[in-house]
């Protein structure tokens, strides 16, 4: 497995994680932060995938998390029940985790990279990652 796909591989592994905290999450505004970064991280693969298969791809600023930074902002995500704080805060911790390794990974992947391109791509990648980080770690 070259790094593109490993790449993919860890973008839909994102993908499955904050769907699955959608479902496990009782509060409305979580469910729309999490379904958002799921989007984004599909989108993130779909990127990739056109980067290795040499097909045109589109390296634009997304609007998908405008909505949850909004919530997390006015602390709609934390009027919960006493009792689901701890699950939560994991779930976050663990999203915070997996950000950072895709943060890494991407890092390492810019710094490895000898075509422009490929540098543009990783880069507009780690600048997401960092949006996403910064979403839980604000």
């Amino acid at each position: 497995m070259n790094g593109l796909q490993f790449a993919i591989l860890l973008e839909y592994e994102g993908r499955d994680y904050y769907l699955k905290q959608a479902e496990l999450s009782k509060d409305e505004g979580l469910k729309v932060v999490f379904r958002a970064l799921a989007d984004e991280e599909v989108n993130h693969a779909k990127i990739l995938e056109s980067k290795l298969k040499g097909l045109p791809y589109e390296l634009k600023d997304s609007t998908a998390l405008t909505g949850a930074q909004k919530i997390f902002k006015l602390g709609k995500a934390f009027k919960v029940e006493t009792t689901d704080v701890p699950a939560q805060l994991d779930a976050y911790r663990e999203a915070l985790k997996n950000e950072q390794k895709s943060i890494d990974l991407y890092t390492k992947k810019y710094n490895k990279a000898t075509d422009s391109e490929e540098k543009k791509v990783f880069d507009y990648l780690i600048k997401q990652e960092k949006e996403h980080y910064d979403l839980f770690d604000g």
